[in-house]
Protein backbone atom coordinates (compact mmCIF):
# COMPACT_ATOMS: atom_id res chain seq x y z
CA UNK A 1 0.00 0.00 0.00
CA UNK A 2 1.83 3.73 -0.89
CA UNK A 3 1.60 5.91 1.41
CA UNK A 4 -0.38 9.04 1.26
CA UNK A 5 1.45 12.29 1.70
CA UNK A 6 2.64 12.89 5.37
CA UNK A 7 -0.13 14.82 7.29
CA UNK A 8 -0.02 16.52 10.77
CA UNK A 9 -2.77 17.58 12.68
CA UNK A 10 -1.60 21.41 12.79
CA UNK A 11 -1.49 20.87 9.50
CA UNK A 12 -3.89 19.10 8.11
CA UNK A 13 -4.63 19.85 4.14
CA UNK A 14 -7.38 19.11 1.74
CA UNK A 15 -5.23 17.48 -0.44
CA UNK A 16 -4.93 14.59 1.91
CA UNK A 17 -8.32 13.95 2.86
CA UNK A 18 -9.19 14.60 -0.99
CA UNK A 19 -6.28 11.53 -1.76
CA UNK A 20 -7.66 9.16 0.78
CA UNK A 21 -11.09 9.66 -0.13
CA UNK A 22 -10.07 8.82 -3.87
CA UNK A 23 -7.93 6.09 -2.37
CA UNK A 24 -10.85 4.24 -0.59
CA UNK A 25 -12.94 4.98 -3.27
CA UNK A 26 -10.48 2.79 -5.34
CA UNK A 27 -10.30 0.44 -2.81
CA UNK A 28 -14.30 0.10 -2.56
CA UNK A 29 -14.30 -0.57 -6.82
CA UNK A 30 -11.61 -3.12 -6.64
CA UNK A 31 -13.35 -5.29 -4.25
CA UNK A 32 -10.82 -4.75 -1.71
CA UNK A 33 -13.11 -2.77 0.99
CA UNK A 34 -16.19 -4.95 0.75
CA UNK A 35 -20.03 -3.49 2.23
CA UNK A 36 -20.77 -4.39 5.25
CA UNK A 37 -17.52 -5.35 6.82
CA UNK A 38 -16.33 -3.14 9.88
CA UNK A 39 -13.24 -1.44 9.99
CA UNK A 40 -11.65 0.39 12.77
CA UNK A 41 -10.50 4.28 12.40
CA UNK A 42 -7.14 2.62 13.74
CA UNK A 43 -6.72 0.03 11.35
CA UNK A 44 -7.94 2.13 8.07
CA UNK A 45 -4.88 5.22 9.26
CA UNK A 46 -2.27 1.94 9.51
CA UNK A 47 -3.80 0.74 6.17
CA UNK A 48 -2.93 3.86 4.62
CA UNK A 49 -0.37 5.67 6.58
CA UNK A 50 -2.02 8.44 7.58
CA UNK A 51 -3.11 9.81 10.80
CA UNK A 52 -6.44 9.50 12.19
CA UNK A 53 -7.38 12.95 11.38
CA UNK A 54 -7.42 13.12 8.05
CA UNK A 55 -9.45 9.12 8.08
CA UNK A 56 -11.98 10.73 10.42
CA UNK A 57 -12.96 13.58 7.82
CA UNK A 58 -12.23 11.41 4.59
CA UNK A 59 -15.03 8.81 6.01
CA UNK A 60 -16.93 11.80 7.52
CA UNK A 61 -17.03 12.84 3.53
CA UNK A 62 -17.85 9.69 2.42
CA UNK A 63 -20.48 9.12 5.12
CA UNK A 64 -22.30 11.91 3.64
CA UNK A 65 -22.39 10.70 0.22
CA UNK A 66 -23.63 7.46 1.36
CA UNK A 67 -20.95 5.02 0.53
CA UNK A 68 -19.89 4.36 4.31
CA UNK A 69 -21.46 4.19 7.37
CA UNK A 70 -20.20 5.44 10.52
CA UNK A 71 -20.60 3.59 13.93
CA UNK A 72 -20.20 5.63 16.90
CA UNK A 73 -17.03 4.43 18.78
CA UNK A 74 -16.92 1.62 16.46
CA UNK A 75 -15.50 2.60 13.21
CA UNK A 76 -17.02 2.49 9.92
CA UNK A 77 -18.06 -0.15 7.55
CA UNK A 78 -18.89 0.02 3.41
CA UNK A 79 -22.81 0.65 2.64
CA UNK A 80 -24.03 -2.89 2.19
CA UNK A 81 -25.57 -3.23 -1.69
CA UNK A 82 -29.32 -4.27 -1.17
CA UNK A 83 -32.19 -3.89 -3.18
CA UNK A 84 -33.16 -0.47 -1.58
CA UNK A 85 -29.79 0.65 -2.98
CA UNK A 86 -29.96 -1.13 -6.07
CA UNK A 87 -33.90 0.29 -6.29
CA UNK A 88 -32.62 3.82 -5.54
CA UNK A 89 -29.63 3.57 -7.78
CA UNK A 90 -31.72 2.74 -10.83
CA UNK A 91 -34.52 4.64 -10.55
CA UNK A 92 -32.15 7.61 -10.85
CA UNK A 93 -29.82 6.17 -13.58
CA UNK A 94 -32.61 5.01 -15.70
CA UNK A 95 -34.39 8.35 -15.70
CA UNK A 96 -31.06 10.14 -16.32
CA UNK A 97 -29.67 7.50 -18.93
CA UNK A 98 -32.87 7.63 -20.84
CA UNK A 99 -32.83 11.44 -21.18
CA UNK A 100 -29.24 11.47 -21.83
CA UNK A 101 -29.38 9.10 -24.74
CA UNK A 102 -31.63 11.35 -26.19
CA UNK A 103 -29.21 14.21 -26.27
CA UNK A 104 -26.67 12.12 -27.30
CA UNK A 105 -28.40 10.69 -30.24
CA UNK A 106 -29.21 15.14 -31.15
CA UNK A 107 -25.89 16.23 -30.51
CA UNK A 108 -23.38 13.31 -31.58
CA UNK A 109 -20.74 13.17 -34.32
CA UNK A 110 -19.50 10.46 -36.73
CA UNK A 111 -16.71 10.80 -34.47
CA UNK A 112 -18.33 10.59 -31.51
CA UNK A 113 -20.68 7.95 -32.83
CA UNK A 114 -17.41 5.77 -33.72
CA UNK A 115 -15.99 6.07 -30.21
CA UNK A 116 -18.74 4.67 -28.59
CA UNK A 117 -19.01 1.80 -31.44
CA UNK A 118 -15.84 0.82 -30.16
CA UNK A 119 -16.29 1.19 -26.35
CA UNK A 120 -19.18 -1.49 -27.07
CA UNK A 121 -16.72 -3.30 -29.30
CA UNK A 122 -14.08 -3.15 -26.32
CA UNK A 123 -17.20 -4.93 -24.07
CA UNK A 124 -17.86 -7.72 -26.06
CA UNK A 125 -13.96 -8.57 -26.51
CA UNK A 126 -13.60 -8.36 -23.20
CA UNK A 127 -16.72 -10.93 -22.51
CA UNK A 128 -15.29 -12.81 -24.95
CA UNK A 129 -12.17 -13.25 -23.06
CA UNK A 130 -13.91 -14.04 -19.71
CA UNK A 131 -12.13 -10.56 -18.41
CA UNK A 132 -14.88 -9.34 -15.87
CA UNK A 133 -12.48 -6.25 -14.72
CA UNK A 134 -12.27 -5.38 -18.38
CA UNK A 135 -15.72 -5.47 -18.63
CA UNK A 136 -17.19 -3.52 -15.97
CA UNK A 137 -14.55 -0.63 -17.11
CA UNK A 138 -15.42 -0.76 -20.73
CA UNK A 139 -19.49 -0.75 -19.67
CA UNK A 140 -18.98 2.16 -17.50
CA UNK A 141 -16.87 3.74 -19.92
CA UNK A 142 -19.52 3.86 -22.54
CA UNK A 143 -22.00 4.67 -20.58
CA UNK A 144 -20.35 7.66 -18.77
CA UNK A 145 -19.27 8.47 -22.42
CA UNK A 146 -22.73 8.78 -23.70
CA UNK A 147 -23.47 11.46 -20.28
CA UNK A 148 -20.28 13.59 -21.60
CA UNK A 149 -21.27 13.66 -25.29
CA UNK A 150 -24.62 14.71 -24.14
CA UNK A 151 -22.85 17.49 -22.31
CA UNK A 152 -24.53 17.45 -19.02
CA UNK A 153 -21.83 17.89 -16.18
CA UNK A 154 -24.63 17.83 -13.83
CA UNK A 155 -26.15 14.55 -14.76
CA UNK A 156 -22.49 13.12 -15.15
CA UNK A 157 -21.64 14.21 -10.99
CA UNK A 158 -25.59 12.38 -10.45
CA UNK A 159 -24.30 9.25 -12.58
CA UNK A 160 -20.79 8.77 -10.62
CA UNK A 161 -22.93 8.90 -7.17
CA UNK A 162 -22.23 5.60 -5.41
CA UNK A 163 -20.86 3.97 -9.33
CA UNK A 164 -18.34 2.21 -6.69
CA UNK A 165 -20.38 -0.05 -4.92
CA UNK A 166 -21.98 -1.02 -8.18
CA UNK A 167 -18.59 -1.42 -9.69
CA UNK A 168 -16.82 -3.67 -6.62
CA UNK A 169 -20.50 -6.05 -7.18
CA UNK A 170 -19.96 -6.04 -10.32
CA UNK A 171 -16.92 -7.53 -10.09
CA UNK A 172 -17.93 -9.98 -7.72
CA UNK A 173 -20.96 -10.70 -9.94
CA UNK A 174 -20.61 -10.79 -13.47
CA UNK A 175 -23.95 -10.56 -15.15
CA UNK A 176 -25.53 -14.11 -15.93
CA UNK A 177 -25.01 -15.52 -19.61
CA UNK A 178 -28.64 -14.31 -20.99
CA UNK A 179 -27.55 -10.99 -19.71
CA UNK A 180 -24.18 -10.83 -20.96
CA UNK A 181 -25.83 -11.50 -25.04
CA UNK A 182 -28.15 -8.74 -24.27
CA UNK A 183 -26.52 -6.30 -23.25
CA UNK A 184 -24.16 -6.61 -25.91
CA UNK A 185 -27.46 -6.34 -28.13
CA UNK A 186 -28.49 -3.56 -26.03
CA UNK A 187 -24.94 -1.49 -26.45
CA UNK A 188 -25.05 -2.43 -30.35
CA UNK A 189 -28.11 -0.88 -31.10
CA UNK A 190 -27.80 1.54 -28.56
CA UNK A 191 -25.04 2.93 -30.42
CA UNK A 192 -26.90 2.65 -34.22
CA UNK A 193 -29.78 4.84 -32.93
CA UNK A 194 -27.64 7.76 -31.85
CA UNK A 195 -25.68 7.38 -35.02
CA UNK A 196 -28.58 7.59 -36.61
CA UNK A 197 -29.64 10.46 -34.57
CA UNK A 198 -33.00 9.01 -33.51
CA UNK A 199 -33.20 10.68 -29.65
CA UNK A 200 -36.29 8.77 -29.49
CA UNK A 201 -35.24 5.16 -30.00
CA UNK A 202 -31.91 6.07 -28.03
CA UNK A 203 -33.92 7.09 -25.12
CA UNK A 204 -36.14 3.90 -25.09
CA UNK A 205 -33.46 1.56 -25.68
CA UNK A 206 -31.61 3.04 -22.61
CA UNK A 207 -34.47 2.68 -20.02
CA UNK A 208 -34.74 -0.78 -20.84
CA UNK A 209 -31.34 -0.93 -20.72
CA UNK A 210 -31.46 0.40 -17.14
CA UNK A 211 -34.41 -1.60 -16.19
CA UNK A 212 -33.04 -4.71 -17.34
CA UNK A 213 -29.68 -4.26 -15.31
CA UNK A 214 -31.62 -3.92 -12.39
CA UNK A 215 -33.64 -6.70 -12.65
CA UNK A 216 -29.94 -8.75 -13.18
CA UNK A 217 -28.52 -7.01 -10.69
CA UNK A 218 -31.10 -7.77 -8.24
CA UNK A 219 -31.48 -11.61 -8.76
CA UNK A 220 -27.23 -11.51 -7.93
CA UNK A 221 -28.45 -10.09 -4.42
CA UNK A 222 -27.77 -12.55 -1.34
CA UNK A 223 -31.17 -13.53 0.18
Amino acid sequence: MDALPVDSPDNLSDTTVNRLKQRIRAEIAAGKMKPGVRMKLAEIAQRFNVSHMPVREALGQLSAEGLIILHPNKGASVRPVDRQFIDDIYDVRGALEGLLARRCAEKATPVQAAALRALAEAYAEAAARGDLPAMVQANRQFHRQITLFAENAHALRLLDHGWELIFGFRLRHGPTATRLKQIMQEHASLVAAIDAHDGAAAEEIARQHSVHAREDVLKLLPD
